[in-house]
């Protein structure tokens, strides 16, 4: 494929795609006030506890085992974490959707069909659903609030046999929720970036395209991995999966020459 057709689906298709997973990150500022709500929450639960049962501000094992109290406590936080899953999957799943839909659309009108059916929301579903190296967006989601309910209870069971106080108990369970953030925000970045390459891929197989080839974005950030395999050629049924990592902003253009389309 000559170079100005590289550059062309660079620009058409490659940076459209980039500026759609900026988009996304831009919505997905509303995860950052979901944790902030949920570690207010995780640290209310705890200092009403702490205003009826503590000594000087320190909780007794022995005092939270009596009646349930630890018990019931663990099951809120629980509890809490049920909640901001729920929150961030239901947000992040109408964002990454739209951002199908736009992707879609810009590749189709890239290789000149402006008369075309976007994919139904099965099939949407579907690919949205789909494992990718070892495990889906639902998967990894849920795997990392299940951390997050296991270590606010660890955090909570390991301060009350220091005798640690509440209040160093609390910044120590904000912290948690603070580090469950940063990974849930690069699970959903990463998903994006699959998903918008989902669209892409999809696109090309409905216009019957036969080959591609890997894009990386080059700029301070790019890696040796995508480096490697920016400009690597595949036929359609043979491209490796796109992210190769977290955080990761490769994507594909189509191995076919400008010229070929009417404009």
């Amino acid at each position: 494929m000559a170079k100005s057709s590289q550059k062309y689906w660079e620009y058409r298709i490659a940076g459209n795609t980039w500026k759609t997973y900026n988009s996304i990150e831009e919505k997905n500022r509303d995860l950052l006030d979901f944790y902030i709500d949920a570690s207010k929450n995780v640290k209310e639960e705890l200092y009403s506890i702490a205003e009826k049962y503590s000594k000087d501000g320190v909780l007794s094992l022995s005092d939270m085992h009596k009646q349930n109290r630890l018990t019931e406590l663990n099951k809120k936080y629980e509890d809490i974490a049920l909640e901001l899953g729920r929150q961030v999957e239901e947000m992040a799943t109408v964002n990454m959707q739209e951002g199908f839909k736009e992707v879609y659309g810009n590749v189709s009108a890239a290789l000149g069909d402006t008369d075309f059916s976007m994919p139904n929301k099965k099939l949407m579903d579907k690919l949205l659903e789909e494992p990718w190296r070892g495990d889906s967006f639902s998967g990894r989601l849920w795997k990392n609030q299940k951390r997050l309910a296991s270590g606010l209870n660890n955090v909570l069971l390991n301060g009350l046999q220091q005798g640690k106080t509440a209040t160093e108990i609390a910044v120590n369970l904000h912290n948690l929720v603070g580090n469950s953030f940063n990974d849930c925000h690069r699970i959903v970045r990463t998903e994006s970036m699959h998903y918008l390459n989902d669209a892409t891929l999809q696109r090309y197989k409905d216009s019957g395209i036969d080959e591609v080839q890997v894009w990386a974005s080059h700029d301070e950030r790019t890696c040796d991995v995508c480096g490697s395999e920016h400009e690597k050629k595949y036929s359609i049924n043979r491209c490796p999966v796109v992210p190769f990592h977290p955080n990761c902003r490769c994507t594909i253009i189509p191995v076919i020459e400008v010229e070929k389309f009417d404009r």
